[in-house]
Formats: structure tokens, sequence, C-alpha cells
């Protein structure tokens, strides 16, 4: 991954409060740590559990929401496929959107294209041109190590659906800056990382606005080993539902993630 810097300047206009980014990570880790005990509850109840492989992102989802509405933050369900649903979490004082993403399956390349690098238009292409409106800066400067430009795909074409015009402009006035936040889970099941990104319509990269990683040692959300232990050996433990192809359950080998990278 490159390590490309944006300015001071501009990441302090974008930056989000302090009391909403760790909400924000409470959010994730409570949600993750209920999506951990209902797995463990269902192991040993079911004879088979392994599609509840597929509630992370609910789970994750949910706490975001229930943090935010403490804020004050509005959420609204919405549409990533045919049937997979997410939230869109809106802070409309400062006409602000942001959304939360496992970034496990990301394209680094361009967040338009699919991993066989065929580019198609998706609802994030949409969500993305809220940002038309803002300068990003043209020299990109290298300033601290925690800000560093990615480039992403989101989710696979397959599964998503485009917005029509009307929808796109109702977003355009209603917002002036659509945020991405993604975690990323380590091979021990941790979760190890949480980012806040700005997506550029213009040349399909996204800015790590701020890296809340930090914030997870301040976050009341603890875990232990045994909350860990329900995934050791699950094959389907990081499967992103948005991302498999008509949903199939396809296990991702060690030979392909290195083609990822």
């Amino acid at each position: 991954m490159s390590q490309v810097h944006v300015s001071r300047n501009f990441i302090e206009k974008y930056r989000l409060s302090s009391k909403v980014n760790q909400a924000i990570v409470d959010g994730i880790l409570q949600g993750y740590k209920n999506y951990l005990i209902e797995r463990r509850e269902k192991k040993q109840s079911m004879h088979i559990s392994d599609a509840y492989a597929w509630v992370r992102g609910n789970h994750i989802d949910d706490q975001v929401a229930r943090e935010c509405k403490e804020l004050n933050i509005k959420f609204e369900k919405a549409k990533a496929g045919y049937s997979w649903g997410y939230l869109q979490y809106k802070l409309e004082d400062e006409k602000r959107m942001f959304i939360v993403k496992s970034g496990r399956y990301f394209n680094k390349e361009n967040y338009l294209k699919k991993n066989n690098n065929e580019s198609k238009a998706s609802y994030l292409d949409t969500l993305a041109k809220i940002n038309d409106k803002i300068k990003f800066p043209e020299n990109l400067i290298q300033e601290d190590d925690d800000l560093n430009q990615i480039q992403v795909t989101l989710f696979a074409e397959e599964v998503m659906r485009n917005l029509d015009e009307s929808e796109e402009k109702k977003l355009k006035d209603e917002f002036d800056a659509f945020y991405i936040v993604i975690f990323e889970v380590d091979k021990h099941h941790v979760i190890s990382k949480i980012q806040l990104l700005l997506p550029n319509p213009s040349n399909k990269r996204s800015y790590v606005i701020e890296d809340l990683t930090e914030l997870i040692s301040k976050s009341s959300v603890t875990f232990t080993n045994e909350d860990y232990e329900v995934l050791v050996d699950d094959v389907y433990a990081e499967l992103d539902p948005t991302n498999a192809v008509h949903y199939g359950i396809v296990p991702i080998t060690e030979t392909e993630e290195e083609k990822e990278g």
C-alpha cells in the first residue's frame, strides 16, 4: 500500500469530533463482541450454525447506531444488494454521512473496480459523488504516518444496485461530505485497525482522514481469549456477504489473498 499523505489543513477541515470518533469505535467493538457471543451461543445450542457468520455486519451496524443515537446522530437503513441491508449514519447539523464496512475485501486500485479489474458503476459511486463539491488537494504532501491514501472497492458489482439521478441529487443537497469507516480483523480475529476514509469521486481514491485505531485501547469494551475461540478454524469468519458473488460462500485461500494484496 502506498504511503501518500494529504495536507494537515485538509485533514483538520474534514475530521469528525472526538466524541463521534469514540462512539464509532465503541459501536464497532461492542457490535463485534455481541456477534462473538451469539456465534458461541448458537454453536453450543445448534447442530449447525455456520450461517451466523453472516450476521457480523448487522451486529456492528446495530451497536454503532445505538452509540451514535446518544449523540443525536440519525441513521437510516439502505440496501447494499438485492436483499442485504446496512445503515447510513447522518450528522445532519454538519451535513455529513458515513457508513461502516469491513476492510478485508477492498480492491486497493480503485473503489469502483472488482478484483478482476472490471469497472462498473455501483451505488457507492453515487454516494461518493456527494464529495464532488470537496476540493481535494492536487499536490499530496507527506506528513504523519497515520494519514495515508488508499484506494478501495467496497462491494462487488454483482450485488449492487444503482441509485437514480433523483436520489443522487437529493443526497448532494442533503450532505456536503460522505465518509467510509473501515475496520480490519487480524489473523487472531482481533479488530486491529479502524480508519475514517473520505472517497474522491474524481480519481476514485479514498483518503484516510483519521486513523481511529488508537481509540480501541480507550474503549470500555474489552475482549478475552474466550471471546475469540468460537472463530478458531472457522472458514466463514471473514466472509463479506456483499462481496460474495450472488451470496455464494467461497472461502478465500491463501493464494487468493496473496493475489488481492
